[in-house]
C-alpha cells in the first residue's frame, strides 16, 4: 500500500477538489479565491460560456441561483 495515496485514517484531506473531514464537506479556500478573482466576461460568447458552466454546476449545488 502506498502511504502517500492512502486516505484511510486521515482526519482531513482533499477529495475531488473538496476538503473532507469528520465534520463533513468543507469549502476549499483555493477554489473560492479562483472564483472571486475571476474577470467578468467581456463578450457575449464568454457570458454564454459562464452561464453554461453555472447551469452544469447547478445540478450539484442546492440553491445555487439564489
Amino acid at each position: 500500500m502506498n502511504l502517500e495515496k492512502c486516505i484511510f485514517g486521515v482526519s482531513k484531506g482533499k477529495l475531488l477538489g473538496c476538503l473532507v473531514s469528520a465534520r463533513g464537506i468543507e469549502t476549499n479556500l483555493e477554489k473560492i479565491d479562483a472564483i472571486l478573482n475571476m474577470e467578468p466576461p467581456t463578450s457575449r460568447k464568454l457570458a454564454q460560456r459562464l452561464v453554461g458552466r453555472l447551469v452544469a454546476l447547478n445540478r450539484f449545488i442546492s440553491r445555487s441561483m439564489e
